[in-house]
């Protein structure tokens, strides 16, 4: 059965994202966990003139930052969907 994460943990896998370079926001933030796998899904924001490849590197950066540094994350498998989304100024 899935469950939703705590508050807290989703708190932390959004900062580990901003922490990475190029990551100009997070829009959306989904993650639920099935038995001990968390599955999260992440809009980052990054600059609209930026290449797609350029984009490509930073969301591998983010998969790589949140399953390294965060907590809960660091010792469970987890998939990571980021979805790349380009900022804009509203």
């Amino acid at each position: 059965m899935d469950t939703v994460p705590s508050r807290e943990m989703i708190e932390r896998v959004r900062t580990a994202a901003l922490d990475v370079p190029g990551v100009l926001g997070v829009d959306k933030s989904y993650a639920r966990k099935t038995g001990f796998r968390y599955h999260v899904d992440l809009h980052i924001q990054v600059d609209p003139g930026m290449t797609v490849a350029a984009s490509h590197v930073i969301s591998g950066r983010v998969r790589a930052q949140c399953k390294r540094d965060r907590g809960t994350l660091r010792t469970s498998p987890t998939c990571a969907i980021i979805s790349v989304w380009p900022r804009v100024n509203r």
